[in-house]
């Protein structure tokens, strides 16, 4: 048996984790229970053991603090039922004007799920139950993308190549609509070059954006760094994947990705990620940007060359859609 101590409880705060954030779509097939602290100490005490003060010798020894005790037995029974729901990623096709070149795609994507109540994700467990809008993550990306499937397909002349526009699902479980797309593509797989992301493009600061994966194809830096002049915004290169976002699903079947992402802030995965604080400006800049990189893609007279990406050889710094473990301000 391991004994999990974890940090004192803060103000406002449940002292046990609900199941609704602990419990995992995985099975380790490793028993877990929480148990409130009086009573385990109660239990401990028989054996004149104390939580607390072996917690303070570990603290302070920085070391184990293993012992071994007898007597003790605890029945369990538990009664859960496993509920699945069936979700979606919503596909547009703007078929391509070439003939031949039109079985050919590039695909502009964002996730537009979120954490619902933040029962699973929050960054603040004492909002549990609130609304999390997640207007940046990933509204925001949601709307770049209609709102370039929009312009394409009022444009006089459409892109030669096919266009897909994906709303993908369940990202903040795990990339897994995006996961989903690529195992089962509307078409074979290899017809795509390139992969368009937008997560988190809500919160534009000083004209700048950044762009992971611009790596991923020889063409790509210098296709998004003039398209940056063109839409008036400041291009950061990122060589890493950026952060686990629905482009790792295509990066991981070594199609080129770009993702387009304008920042962490305080709002990240809290209920106070709402539409007053997104940057409109910022976000048109960003539709111009995506739709003048692919532009680029669609007009090239060949195919990407793929490069895949060395993994990180830092500790990366937290990037949609990495979870970080829930916490109090």
């Amino acid at each position: 048996m391991i004994l999990v101590d974890l940090n004192p409880v803060r103000e406002g705060e449940k002292e046990m984790i609900s199941l609704r954030r602990s419990l995992n779509q995985n099975d380790s097939g490793l028993i877990a229970v929480q148990v409130r602290h009086e009573i385990i100490e109660k239990w401990l005490e028989r054996s004149n053991i104390s939580l607390a003060a072996l917690k303070e010798k570990i603290d302070r020894e920085e070391r184990p603090a293993s012992i071994s005790f007898s007597g003790l037995k605890v029945s369990l029974q538990v009664n859960l039922e496993k509920i699945i729901y069936k979700t979606d990623n919503v596909i547009g096709i703007l078929t391509g004007s070439d003939p031949q070149l039109k079985e050919q795609n590039i695909v502009i994507g964002a996730h537009y799920d979120h954490i619902g109540l933040g029962y699973f994700g929050t960054r603040d467990t004492r909002t549990e139950g609130q609304i999390h809008n997640g207007a940046d993550d990933n509204a925001s990306g949601a709307a770049v993308v209609m709102n370039v499937a929009e312009r394409l397909g009022r444009a006089a002349q459409r892109p030669q190549r096919t266009i897909v526009f994906a709303a993908f699902t369940a990202e903040e479980l795990g990339i897994k609509g995006s996961r989903y797309f690529v195992e089962h593509p509307p078409f074979p797989l290899r017809s795509t070059l390139a992969m368009i992301n937008l997560d988190m493009v809500g919160r534009m600061k000083d004209n700048q954006i950044t762009a992971a994966g611009i790596d991923t194809a020889k063409e790509l830096s210098g296709w998004v760094t003039e398209a940056g002049k063109k839409a008036g915004v400041e291009i950061r290169p990122s060589s890493r994947r950026g952060g686990n976002s629905d482009h790792a699903s295509f990066i991981d079947k070594n199609i080129p990705a770009v993702h387009f992402y304008t920042g962490m802030h305080e709002d990240y995965h809290r209920p106070t990620d709402d539409w007053e604080k997104l940057n409109i400006e910022g976000m048109v800049k960003v539709s111009d940007l995506v739709l003048s990189v692919a532009e680029k893609i669609a007009l090239s007279k060949d195919s990407l060359n793929f490069v895949r990406t060395p993994p990180a050889t830092t500790r990366p710094q937290p990037t949609p859609t990495s979870l970080p473990p829930a916490q109090n301000p």
